[in-house]
């Protein structure tokens, strides 16, 4: 049962991201960045204060879901600094800041656990959260992408969302020998998955632009992506 705090966590940031960087590029990454950092440092305390495991819920789920929007525009922002000759090497050390931290940030659990018990992992990183969010004040202003009146993609980012939690839900079952149900709920991912590309293809300001994908580096890309990720992930035993 512990590992539902972990795949709320994770779920939630992981099945948002996409939907959180088209909202960066409607409404401002600025804004969408600070408004994370804003619901991450709530979603933080709320954890931190959990008196049990029900209420811990919801409240990693508030966690990742700041988490999303904040990460989503993260890298936008970092390269928005730069010209743009230097913008692959900044990705470069973002990219290397973010393994490092998931290297590092075990250990620095453990330590806190140790000290101050599990509360310690939570409250510990709110003031590094308010801190960034005092300094993002300091990032340029900029400037959203004109949507023409065109909708907001809400169905699509809807089936995306049902697409990556059935998913979810289907592994677990599967590991817990109930078959019946994981077909179901398989069934369920797979047809929002399929609604979805039929949504994204006819949409007029779609979540995620399909045509992306007829370039074989950026296919390739995402699908080792996809790869390493579903191996850290079975970390946890989903």
């Amino acid at each position: 049962m512990i590992q539902w705090i972990i795949i709320c966590y994770v779920l939630t940031y992981s099945s948002l991201m996409l939907v959180a960087g088209k909202l960066g590029d409607r409404y401002g990454r600025r804004r969408i960045f600070k408004i994370g950092l804003t619901v991450s440092c709530v979603g933080l305390a709320a954890c931190s204060m959990a008196p049990n495991f029900e209420l811990l819920l919801p409240a990693r789920v508030a966690q990742g879901l700041g988490t999303a929007l904040a990460i989503a525009c993260g890298p936008a922002l970092a390269t928005s600094l730069y010209p743009e000759s230097e913008r692959p090497r900044i990705i470069g050390y973002y990219a290397a800041m973010f393994a490092a931290a998931g290297a590092v940030g075990p250990v620095v659990g453990g330590v806190l656990t140790d000290a101050f018990g599990w509360q310690g992992v939570f409250w510990f990183r709110i003031p590094l959260a308010g801190l960034v969010l005092a300094l993002s004040w300091l990032l340029p202003q900029d400037k959203p992408q004109t949507s023409n009146g065109k909708p907001f993609d809400i169905l699509g980012a809807l089936l995306l969302v049902i697409a990556l939690i059935s998913l979810a839900a289907t592994l677990s079952l599967v590991r817990r020998g109930e078959g019946t149900a994981a077909l179901v709920i398989a069934l369920i991912g797979i047809a929002a998955a399929a609604g979805f590309i039929r949504t994204e293809r006819r949409a007029p300001d779609p979540v995620l632009r399909l045509d992306a994908f007829r370039s074989p580096r950026f296919a390739l890309l995402n699908a080792l992506n996809i790869v390493v990720s579903s191996a850290s992930l079975s970390l946890i035993h989903i």
